[in-house]
């Protein structure tokens, strides 16, 4: 269960948090940008926290990390994970963030290690981090994830609610296709390969889709099969918006998914961001009413 808003975790002098005052309890997890370890911190009682090590290789990487990782204390949501302090450890060229702490695993995890979820559940978890995109997106300027995955969702409440975490992935929106940071290869919206748009909030609502579509159907990767070949959802295969629904439907119908559920992922999945649901807003609202006939019965 999270922190309540209010306690002393939110109104601690983080600012006086020294690199001496952290106490490891075990490696959580290791990944691309660094370590992150379970650790207890002098000051703040028994209260468990997660601690993320990002190793930098230069100077310009270290204060921009750094700057980056302060700016993230000030994000605020339900469904992102609290960013409390960052520290750095120059002589070492690492920065430190203190986060929150969840016991429960990653949504990825659980896809691995469970059978595959009912529409409900999937539109459930869609629905609360299309809520903290809209955070993100609505923020001055706008925001995006760029790296949303199930790996980096983590769940709580006994499974049934869910947190965006690796929020060093954050850019500022728009940007140009050849200065931004891509995420993960098979979870990167196309506009992140082709090199020639504009970045811009959208590639979130596309990542989105593709983590709905896993959840349903659970494949080794994230790909449709085309020609009697497995391809990536961001192959330029997949650019017909027809040939994209006609698949997912294919994939999908046979194992109970309504036609309003496949709909709503092909029109994240659509190749060009100008076709997807024109917003996180608007997103949430077409979740909400598949959610609701669905509890009706009216769907089909």
């Amino acid at each position: 269960m999270r922190p309540p808003v209010g306690t002393g975790l939110r109104t601690a002098a983080w600012d006086t948090i020294t690199l001496s005052d952290i106490q490891h309890t075990r490696k959580i997890n290791e990944g691309a940008q660094g370590s992150i370890y379970e650790a207890t911190i002098r000051g703040h009682g028994d209260t468990t926290f997660a601690i993320k090590y990002i190793k930098c290789s230069t100077a310009a990487e270290f204060d921009n990390q750094y700057r980056m990782a302060k700016k993230l204390q000030s994000l605020q949501h339900t469904h992102l994970i609290r960013y409390y302090a960052a520290l750095q450890d120059r002589a070492k060229m690492v920065v430190l963030i203190v986060m929150e702490f969840y016991k429960e695993e990653n949504l990825g995890f659980l896809i691995r290690h469970t059978g595959r979820m009912n529409e409900h559940t999937i539109l459930s978890l869609g629905l609360q981090c299309a809520t903290a995109l809209t955070y993100l997106h609505t923020q001055s300027p706008p925001l995006a994830h760029c790296d949303v995955k199930p790996e980096n969702m983590l769940m709580f409440d006994a499974q049934t609610r869910v947190v965006l975490t690796d929020l060093e992935s954050i850019q500022e929106m728009p940007c140009a296709a050849d200065s931004s940071k891509e995420g993960t290869f098979a979870w990167c919206a196309p506009e992140f390969l082709n090199k020639k748009d504009p970045i811009t909030v959208q590639c979130d609502i596309w990542s989105l889709g593709v983590v709905l579509f896993v959840l349903a159907r659970l494949p080794e990767y994230p790909a449709l099969e085309v020609g009697g070949e497995q391809r990536l959802l961001n192959d330029s295969v997949w650019k017909s918006g027809q040939i994209l629904a006609q698949a997912l439907s294919q994939s999908l119908r046979p194992l109970g998914y309504s036609t309003a559920f496949i709909t709503l992922v092909a029109a994240m999945l659509q190749h060009n961001p100008a076709k997807r649901p024109e917003s996180t807003i608007k997103l949430q609202e077409l979740i909400t009413d598949i959610m609701t006939a669905n509890l009706l019965g009216e769907t089909i």
